[in-house]
């Protein structure tokens, strides 16, 4: 019988592929924090993924100046304490100064250039 770590393993081993090549995409939809346009764009792909799952999203708007924040909800309505996932969603550099071949998949384990970490 698997245990909880491993049963975990296993769904990700299975679904790595998929979860990379989001990932690749999400890297790639650039989103230098003065482009509204291009954070718009992030914006709508995550709440889009994130209501795919089952999550009640909406964006919430925080001034002209400013991307939206996402809110994601997942199971408004079991029992328990909710969670909280906090992330951003600009990029470090200016849009269109992303090199596309960046990350790449190597045993297992993806890596990134090292002022991403």
């Amino acid at each position: 019988m698997q245990g909880f770590t491993e049963k975990i393993n296993s769904f990700l081993d299975d679904k790595k592929g998929e979860i990379f090549a989001t990932y690749k995409d999400i890297i790639n939809l650039e989103s230098y924090h003065s482009d509204l346009d291009a954070l718009a764009k992030l914006a709508e792909r995550l709440k889009t993924e994130f209501e795919a799952e089952g999550f009640q999203c909406r964006l919430i708007p925080v001034g002209p100046d400013n991307g939206a924040v996402l809110s994601g909800i997942l199971g408004a309505d079991r029992p328990g304490k909710p969670i909280l996932f906090s992330g951003h969603m600009d990029t470090v550099h200016p849009t269109g100064n992303l090199v596309k071949t960046l990350s790449v998949w190597k045993m297992a384990r993806l890596t990134v250039p090292a002022y991403w970490i």
